[in-house]
């Protein structure tokens, strides 16, 4: 079924105003990666072929043709093309030193990355406002706009980019947090379903420092999983910074009123929460719910 960008169901109803009458493809970061996408009226459903390993966005509009002027997002999905993710359990201490038998289970990779291997570029993910569910290609946006947007303009600008530290108008401060049945992340959440964002805590494990040339393995005795040195998207202008330098992960936690919440970042200095603006393109790595 479908959600209009209030979280309405629109699937099917004579009920509701808004129905979706056509989709298309707004963006894929490999050629050819996803062709024939199309809104089938019969059965409710977007359907499309996809080949290759790759990333890309389809989304259905309120109107039979999706390029018209007057052609509406009404919702839009994240297609990740990769091979299943490894689950790996990183262990909880209960102080630096000292294993609590606590495991968290967490994906090898970033989300949107299409591999783990250290120092590939297929190694790092996409970036995401904090609280937005879609994600934002590095130097694929479509524009960049002065000043926060309410929540409603992202969903219909899935590319664009507000450019301030605090993006959204409307003030919620529970986009993302650590309830995966709530009605903002079953909006939000940008992780595959049975998957969501981690807390401080699933990265504060003890750890083997093994450096890489653009990232650190974290886990214990030399085993556990590649993070890498990512950087993040400026939330003045989009433009990456601190690439090969430093890696980041957002995880849930409510802003400030500063409009900071924390992310966890990691260097050759070692792996330390942060506070960050909301507005920084940031990768996502999920934890199993």
């Amino acid at each position: 079924h479908f959600k209009n960008a209030m979280g309405e169901d629109i699937s099917v109803s004579k009920n509701v105003a808004v129905e979706p009458k056509s989709a298309k493809l707004i963006w894929q970061d490999k050629d050819n990666l996803i062709s024939q996408v199309a809104f089938n009226s019969e059965t409710n459903r977007v359907e499309f072929l996809s080949n290759g390993a790759g990333n890309g966005v389809i989304a259905v509009y309120d109107n039979s043709d999706p390029n018209a002027a007057d052609a509406n997002v009404l919702w839009s999905w994240h297609i990740w093309c990769t091979e299943q993710p490894d689950i790996i359990e990183l262990g909880l201490p209960t102080n630096g030193e000292v294993y609590s038998g606590i495991n968290y289970r967490i994906m090898d990779r970033d989300l949107g990355a299409t591999t783990c291997t250290p120092d590939e570029l297929t190694t790092r993910g996409m970036g995401y406002q904090w609280g937005r569910k879609d994600p934002l290609m590095v130097g694929g946006l479509t524009s960049v706009d002065q000043g926060a947007q309410p929540i409603v303009w992202t969903i219909m600008h899935p590319t664009g980019f507000p450019a301030a530290d605090i993006w959204y108008r409307d003030g919620n401060l529970s986009l993302w947090n650590d309830d995966p049945t709530s009605l903002d992340m079953l909006k939000y959440n940008p992780c595959p379903r049975g998957w969501t964002l981690g807390s401080s805590s699933d990265y504060s494990v003890s750890y083997t420092s093994i450096d890489f040339e653009n990232g650190r393995l974290l886990g214990e005795d030399g085993s556990g999983t590649y993070f890498p040195f990512t950087g993040y998207m400026n939330a003045s202008d989009g433009v990456l910074t601190d690439y090969k330098e430093r890696g980041y992960v957002w995880v849930y936690s409510s802003p400030d009123w500063g409009g900071r919440v924390v992310s966890f970042r990691f260097d050759k200095g070692g792996p330390s929460t942060t506070p960050t603006s909301l507005g920084r393109g940031l990768p996502v790595r999920c934890v199993q719910e």
